[in-house]
């Protein structure tokens, strides 16, 4: 069996929460993850457009930056990036070949490879920044075993009730376990679901609260937004449509200025995505 057959079978198992076998096989494999600075990205819905947003200003402020996404559409390797670019098939494969006995003596689950697998990829190819879409909710999710200098939550809706629980509070408090304390974080939540973000101790900057935008769309185009952010002012372009579209690029901006990139990186990085 293949590496790749290998690890795909390994769905068959299904989702276990937990941190302890993710934070097992990074251990075995040396702490990659230690490496770099991460940036998580979590939320029921945005998380793709957010960190895709957020990793492209990165990039155009001269931050070498990795972007771990999931699903992939039609290439697995799509899932790991760095500045803009597929990590390769065969590098990927390559990695994922070191990776698999660590795995199974850990008794990692899928995700728990992919993630401890991207975090290898980044630390290999010299990544400073890596944005990590979470997986499933966010406290027991296998990228919560990095240590974000920076948090993201998109929205909170209902979504995967049998886990994280039956009412938005019980979820938004889930989704919040990436939340770390005394350290910076943007969301897009209701303002209802503000004080179960607000228990972490995270200094939270919120859509509608300290983050304020004015859109105007641009059709085809996307939107033309205006942030006031504690501080300044920022004008940026994205090709990101619909109003969801808009909101997300306004999180990824803000999350940007909060790790230091300068306007004119993320105006080029807001107007490069797709």
């Amino acid at each position: 069996m293949s590496d790749l057959d290998w690890l795909f079978a390994r769905q068959r198992f299904g989702v276990h929460p937990g941190l302890d076998r993710v934070r097992a096989l990074l251990t075995r494999l040396g702490e990659p993850q230690r490496t770099f600075r991460s940036v998580l990205v979590g939320g029921t819905n945005g998380k793709g457009s957010t960190a895709a947003s957020l990793a492209a200003m990165l990039t155009a402020s001269g931050t070498r930056t990795g972007l771990f996404t999931s699903p992939h559409l039609t290439r697995f390797s799509e899932r790991f990036v760095v500045d803009g670019q597929e990590c390769g098939a065969q590098r990927v494969e390559a990695a994922l070949h070191r990776v698999r006995p660590h795995a199974e003596a850990a008794g990692a689950s899928f995700f728990e490879v992919v993630t401890a697998l991207g975090s290898l990829l980044f630390a290999e190819a010299g990544v400073e920044v890596a944005v990590m879409e979470v997986g499933l909710g966010g406290r027991l999710d296998a990228t919560n075993a990095l240590d974000p200098d920076l948090s993201v939550i998109t929205s909170v809706a209902l979504d995967h009730t049998e886990i994280l629980g039956t009412t938005l509070d019980a979820i938004a408090r889930e989704k919040a376990g990436i939340l770390r304390p005394g350290r910076p974080a943007v969301t897009g939540v209701d303002p209802a679901l503000w004080p179960q973000l607000e228990t972490r101790g995270a200094e939270v900057w919120a859509l509608g609260r300290e983050v304020l935008v004015q859109s105007q769309s641009r059709g085809w185009g996307g939107w033309d937004l205006r942030l006031e952010v504690p501080g300044t002012v920022l004008n940026v372009q994205t090709p990101l449509l619909g109003r969801h579209g808009a909101g997300n690029a306004a999180l990824a901006a803000a999350a940007a200025w909060r790790l230091g990139v300068g306007e004119s990186a993320i105006r080029a990085g807001a107007a490069r995505v797709i």
